[in-house]
């Protein structure tokens, strides 16, 4: 085994749409740029209708019970159900409980295709209002409406029909509001609902505390099953509970499989956008696909299928319904984690904070949070945070341990991306931002990335990661083979920034292994004089950490076979640029080959009344690593990469065929 133990001699600087319900003349599709929404105080007066179509005075056929459900055959049925749920009116000697067990947890059916307004009339929704406006099945009632609103708890199939032209344009304000739940549905309660298609239809909504959703507003406890939305348009100023172009919001337990979204989405404020939930906590979403182009402005995170993702919000039942391992209509089968299997984002998502093809953030603190078998083909822009599955992810420990004993679980595995990613900072293509806290895990498999990623402090599967307190962060068995464009920054062709600090000595473990990197490395524009923060490696860019004994820093078996292109003063390595560290904590670069080339522009600075020292331009190349501080072991690694200097003076330039930066008296 070969050991070198290089110390860094200098010291390094550290890294630091439209108006109120607006008019769209040109009638173009809405383009990925961010478009602000003005405030306002109230709604044009052609942009609003207070008529509802005219209900009938009962429905086609059926009982509501599972063998002979209520039939819903036009508009007038349809609107008949929903003030069934809104305006109760009591027959004589009827109760309250007789009416829900009558209506609530009815089994309903569709038996035609229903049309609200026509598709003519909602070419215009965005200037003037269509006939009939639609209000959601079970929406809330004001303060000042007297009337009384039920949960949907029932089970809808749709039979394969449509629902087309629902309309709305709403200034809703509180909870409490009417125009506080948007959607077909207002509020699912242990409901199902299922082979049903929503087309062609408009909402917009300004402050609103309730989510936003076609479909539904929220979702607790409930399953939708081989659902669409066509062709709609979602826009949504201030909405704290959240916009998405299915449902507003999961609470708690929720199955949503086999359901898509295409057309326009936009919402803002603090709150989350995207095209399947813009919260989801506890549940599965499986095989369901976005092609909508989803925006937040404002202070909004945006994801193609899902806004913001957590684990369970409550544990109580998780032990009995895992050990019952009974699945019945209204039951969950996922209580306690969070699972996202087989979506695929195909839209443009673009947003001024978190953006990600999947989620735009991520965070498990009780019990488990999954993501597998995830595709992003669509283009991914933001501010920063921004990932090709997650902008963000957080893995911490919870205070409630659970029967799996999976406290504070993240995986990402079998993952994919293949959309360009465009930012300012923390660019991934897998993950903008992965934090592993508080003796908690994340682990990465087996994931890949092919699009190429453009700005400051990017990573071909994760930007930049972090660890502490005993938590773990493993990337393992990944790929990049898409083109890394940084500017005055940090790249990596796994990790972009690895960074950490453990004063208590608890013992962090971060690795990648197994990965390999063949996408074009370039880092390109004048840093300043003097040592820059530009770091480039084929597997990790940086390291900066303060740790202990008892902590792990470990890249292993890993391979870099592209080429490298740095026209800056740069730290560069064929596997890592630069590994600082001023503790003793564990530091092994294991099995690892380089066969990229490293071609590299030195720049002369010319500055005046400055000496030839502080206008020194600094490049240490390494065909493993650019430079390292303190104890680094390098064992059974191998470069067969070239040194290219393009212009200038080659002795401006530290190269070695392991380390750039190298002393040798300890060296074995």
């Amino acid at each position: 085994m070969k050991k070198i133990m290089c110390t860094l001699l200098s010291i390094i600087l550290i890294i630091s749409v439209f108006t109120a319900c607006s008019k769209n003349t040109d009638k173009e599709a809405p383009t990925s740029t961010l478009n602000e929404m003005e405030l306002v105080t109230e709604i044009p007066a052609e942009r609003v209708t207070d008529k509802t179509v005219k209900p009938a005075t009962s429905f086609a056929n059926g009982e509501g019970t599972k063998e002979s459900p209520f039939e819903i055959s036009n508009a007038a049925e349809l609107q008949y159900f929903a003030n069934l749920f809104y305006d109760i009116q009591l027959a004589d000697n009827e109760s309250i409980f007789d009416y829900q067990n009558k209506y609530q947890s009815a089994y309903y059916i569709l038996t035609n295709d229903i049309v609200i307004n026509s598709d003519d009339e909602m070419k215009t929704a965005d200037t003037k209002a269509p006939t009939y406006k639609w209000e959601a099945i079970g929406r809330n009632s004001g303060d000042y409406d007297n009337v009384t609103y039920l949960d949907f708890e029932g089970n809808f199939d749709g039979q394969n029909h449509y629902i087309s032209g629902l309309y709305n344009c709403v200034l809703g304000e509180g909870t409490n509001s009417p125009d506080a739940t948007i959607g077909l549905f207002a509020n699912l309660k242990e409901a199902s609902v299922s082979n049903l298609t929503i087309k062609n239809s408009y909402f917009y909504v300004y402050n609103t505390v309730g989510g936003i959703g076609v479909l539904a507003s929220s979702a607790y406890n409930s399953f939708i099953d081989n659902c669409h939305c066509e062709n709609i348009n979602i826009y949504a100023h201030s909405s704290i509970g959240g916009t998405a172009g299915f449902i507003g919001s999961i609470i708690s337990t929720a199955n949503i499989t086999n359901c898509s979204v295409s057309g326009n989405i936009k919402g803002g404020y603090s709150s989350d956008v995207a095209g399947i939930t813009a919260f989801a906590a506890d549940g599965i979403i499986e095989n369901c696909t976005n092609n909508a182009e989803i925006i937040g402005f404002e202070n909004a995170n945006a994801g193609g299928i899902c806004g913001y993702v957590s684990d369970s919000q409550t544990t109580d039942d998780t032990e009995t319904n895992e050990k019952n391992g009974v699945v019945t209509d209204n039951t969950t089968k996922n209580h306690g984690k969070t699972q996202i299997v087989n979506c695929v984002n195909n839209g443009v998502v673009t947003s001024e904070m978190a953006s990600g093809g999947i989620a735009a953030r991520a965070d498990s603190g009780k019990a488990k949070v999954v993501i597998s078998n995830c595709k992003n083909t669509g283009i991914i822009t933001g501010k920063q945070e921004v990932g090709g599955i997650s902008g963000t992810l957080l893995s911490e420990k919870g205070t409630t341990a659970n029967i799996n004993k999976t406290v504070g679980s993240f995986a990402i595995e079998n993952c994919e991306n293949t959309g360009n990613i465009n930012g300012e900072t923390m660019l991934g293509g897998i993950v903008g931002h992965s934090t592993a806290d508080s003796s908690a895990t994340a682990n990465i498999t087996n994931c890949k990335n092919s699009g190429t990623i453009k700005g400051k402090t990017i990573g071909g599967i994760v930007a930049t990661a972090q660890t502490s307190d005993a938590a773990e962060l493993i990337i393992s068995y990944c790929e990049n083979n898409g083109e890394l464009i940084c500017s005055k920054g940090i790249v990596g062709g796994i990790t972009g920034l690895f960074t950490t600090v453990d004063n208590d000595c608890d013992g962090y473990v971060f690795e990648i292994s197994n990965c390999k990197n063949s996408g074009l490395i370039s880092n390109n524009g004048i840093e300043g004089q003097g040592i820059s923060n530009v770091s480039i490696g084929g597997i990790l860019g940086k390291k900066e950490s303060s740790g202990c004994k008892n902590d792990k820093f470990i890249i292993s078996s890993c391979e870099n076979t592209a080429d490298f292109d740095c026209e800056t003063d740069c730290y560069v390595g064929g596997i890592a640029g630069y590994l600082l560290s001023s503790t003793d904590e564990e530091k092994t670069v294991a099995n690892c080959t380089n066969s990229g080339n490293i071609n590299v522009k030195i720049i002369d600075y010319d500055y005046e009344n400055e000496t030839e020292e502080e206008t020194k331009v600094y490049n240490y190349a390494g065909g493993i690593a650019g430079t390292a501080q303190d104890s680094v072991t390098f064992d059974n690694c191998k470069s067969t990469g070239k040194l290219n200097v393009v212009s200038g003076d080659e002795n401006k330039i530290h190269f070695e065929d392991v380390c750039g930066l190298i002393i040798t008296e300890n060296a074995e």
